[in-house]
């Protein structure tokens, strides 16, 4: 139920591209969330797997491929713990950055490279993030991401 809350919110959102955006309130909101991605990199470089999961609200919805989503934190605490505890390697691109009229959501898609050698994870899959500003900063409020197909040998 909350799953469909949220994509009936997003949907009711008047989201423009960032190529439509004109003035200097959306500018400086582009650059607030390019710095947000630079953070989330940043921390996921140096194992701060406590700093990537305040990146997320407490209300925030985890959807990994083939799971239930989980309300809350648990999902990015568990999978940046286990990704700290491996010396995993995780980088997010900025490919498409949309931002409501108002600057205070936004979403944002791109690549996740994924590098976990100890349990032969190497892949890049697709991350879109839901973000909300709280009025000081930006929190995720629902992290989606998928991965590529095996490809058929």
């Amino acid at each position: 139920m909350k799953l469909l809350s949220l994509i009936t919110l997003a949907a009711s959102l008047s989201i423009a591209p960032m190529s439509a955006l004109a003035n200097d309130h959306q500018t400086s909101v582009v650059t607030e969330l390019h710095a947000f991605n630079d953070r989330f990199n940043k921390l996921a470089a140096s194992g701060d797997a406590a700093g990537l999961t305040a990146l997320y609200a407490e209300d925030s919805l985890w959807i990994a491929p083939g799971e239930s989503p989980i309300s809350g934190r648990t999902g990015a605490k568990a999978t940046f713990g286990f990704m700290s505890s491996q010396n995993g390697q995780n980088v997010h691109s900025v490919e498409h950055l949309y931002i409501s009229e108002d600057g205070t959501m936004a979403v944002m898609i791109g690549d996740a490279e994924i590098l976990v050698e100890s349990a032969g994870m190497d892949f890049t899959g697709t991350y879109q993030f839901v973000l909300r500003h709280d009025g000081s900063n930006w929190k995720i409020i629902s992290d989606m991401y998928t991965v590529p197909k095996e490809e058929d040998e």
